[in-house]
């Protein structure tokens, strides 16, 4: 019976909360979905305080015993707990709080964001080599696209921007669709094994 107590809370879960998108009854969509979005909101906190605590304890160690890059893990350990402290103490608002934050986090995310670029210049160099119509077709469109977003490119040929934009508007947006009807449908057919308990990979154990 303990083994099933997870999938029958799982199951009710689930099932509550897709109720509450259907179902307009006030015991269901308040009662019951509001309810359960609540705890799953309050979960995640939990999680989020469970992953800062694992950070600090892996980190702590490799700091303690002057591991590889410990200098690092005590710079992130600084980062982590002196900025959770300034805001619990001051608030958000709080000039140093809001400099810290604008000044060091927004860039450093832009930063990690952009060498994604890096990333996908050696993946587009592997991909686009005119070895098919398909794959001499995908390299033409990429470089009209790419051109048509430029002002040297529109210097060039100013058809290149509307050439782009339709490009964008029709052909992409339609392929795109269809993957993201293609990915809405397997999210859908996954949750309904979860909610069913025939996949239970995050129990720990293999899927059905």
């Amino acid at each position: 019976m303990r083994k099933e107590v997870p999938l029958i809370v799982t199951f009710i879960a689930g099932a509550g909360i897709m109720a509450g998108f259907f179902l307009q009854a006030p015991l269901v969509k308040v009662s019951l979905s509001a309810n359960l979005l609540n705890w799953a909101v309050i979960i995640s906190a939990f999680a989020l305080a469970l992953g800062a605590g694992n950070l600090t304890r892996l980190h702590g160690l490799n700091l303690s015993r002057r591991g590889k890059n410990w200098a690092l893990s005590g710079l992130l350990l600084l980062g982590l707990w002196g900025f959770f402290l300034l805001g619990l103490v001051k608030g958000p608002t709080y000039s140093s709080y809001t400099y810290i934050f604008n000044a060091v986090l927004v860039p450093g995310s832009a930063t990690v964001m952009a060498l994604n670029g890096f990333y996908i210049i050696s993946a587009c160099y592997r991909t686009f080599r005119m070895r098919s119509w398909q794959a001499t077709l995908m390299v033409l469109t990429a470089v009209v696209v790419a051109l048509g977003r430029v002002g040297i490119g529109q210097a060039m040929w100013p058809a290149l921007g509307p050439i782009s934009d339709w490009i964008n508007r029709y052909p992409n947006a339609s392929a795109m669709r269809g993957i993201v009807i293609g990915a809405a449908l397997g999210t859908v057919s996954l949750g309904i094994r979860v909610i069913l308990g025939i996949e239970r990979g995050h129990l720990g154990a293999e899927g059905g």
